[in-house]
């Protein structure tokens, strides 16, 4: 069963709505980068200038969104198994509540993140080492 429901990145840009959240003078960007897309991952990254600076991770991207996950380029066959991407926290609220469901609470995603490991410190472990060693080679994933 389908619904008429569009996702954030998915509907038209209102510029008057997003310009109350901007300081006051700031320029209307051209219409052609007023387009609604997502931030996807930026896979060119090529140093880290600094921790704290998102803007080296991500790219907005024309047309990203949780159907077309990398662009209006890309699609989402073969990909049934992977988590759902490009969605609001409005977003997850609408699909709860056409579920008839709720989103978990902050306890229960922490539980579910710790798994087993009931006495670590942290989700991996306690080895702060092996988290290190993940950081330094790039890996995304816990073992």
């Amino acid at each position: 069963m389908t619904t008429d429901y569009i996702t954030v990145a998915e509907q038209p840009i209102n510029w008057e709505e997003i310009k109350k959240e901007l300081p006051e003078g700031t320029p209307k960007p051209v219409d052609s980068i007023l387009q609604p897309g997502s931030l996807i991952f930026n896979k060119n990254v090529k140093a880290v200038t600094s921790m704290d600076n998102y803007f080296q991770w991500w790219r907005w991207k024309i047309g990203a969104n949780w159907k077309h996950l990398e662009g209006p380029e890309s699609a989402i066959e073969g990909k049934d198994n992977y988590p759902v991407v490009h969605i609001s926290y409005e977003d997850a609220l609408a699909d709860c509540k056409w579920l008839n469901r709720r989103l978990t609470t902050e306890a229960q995603w922490e539980a579910a993140a710790q798994g087993t490991f009931k006495d670590n410190i942290h989700t991996w472990g306690n080895n702060l080492e092996l988290f290190t060693k993940m950081q330094i080679h790039g890996k995304v994933f816990f073992p």
